[in-house]
């Protein structure tokens, strides 16, 4: 009879043993899915992106989730605050000025199309490329230097805009 017993117990030990061994995993990964639906919820989205792409938020909450849902991984949106500068060097000729276009904390190893303008006039675009942080320098073309200023600007195609900048060199 105590061998019975003893028989009986160990089975049902070996069984909630069993029990928990299934059930660990569910355990051993708290959170999951629901902690990225929950990061996505009450606006949470609109300070998110995707891993692969860290510069453009969800587009609403249930792209969110359903991203994060299928096992992507969510990530703090990076604000960019892109500017352009120009700049203005000397040139062989004391008349000229080169004009230098600076883009700065624009999206990283992408393509903008700039367009230059000096007093108003369109003087083409230019295509180029940001390195990985953001940033790209090029020279479009020189200006002449007069004692009441010309003005030299350039816009992106994204609408960043140098505003107006007295060419002086």
């Amino acid at each position: 009879m105590k061998r019975w017993m003893l028989v009986c117990f160990a089975t049902l030990s070996l069984l909630v043993l069993a029990a928990g061994a299934v059930a660990s995993p569910a355990a051993a990964a708290p959170g999951g899915n629901a902690d990225n639906a929950h990061a996505c919820q009450k606006g949470g989205w609109e300070t998110l992106a995707r891993a692969e792409d860290r510069y453009t938020a969800f587009a609403n909450q249930d792209e969110c989730v359903s991203y994060g849902a299928q096992g992507g991984t969510i990530v703090d949106l990076v604000v960019l605050n892109p500017y352009i500068s120009l700049t203005f060097s000397p040139t062989g000729s004391p008349d000229y000025c080169g004009v230098n276009v600076h883009l700065r904390e624009f999206q990283p190893n992408t393509e903008y199309v700039v367009s230059n303008y000096a007093q108003g006039l369109y003087w083409g675009s230019t295509t180029i490329s940001t390195d990985g942080d953001g940033n790209a320098d090029y020279a479009p073309y020189t200006y002449v230097q007069l004692s009441v200023g010309p003005f030299a600007q350039a816009i992106a195609n994204n609408g960043i805009d140098s505003g107006l900048v007295e060419i002086s060199c």
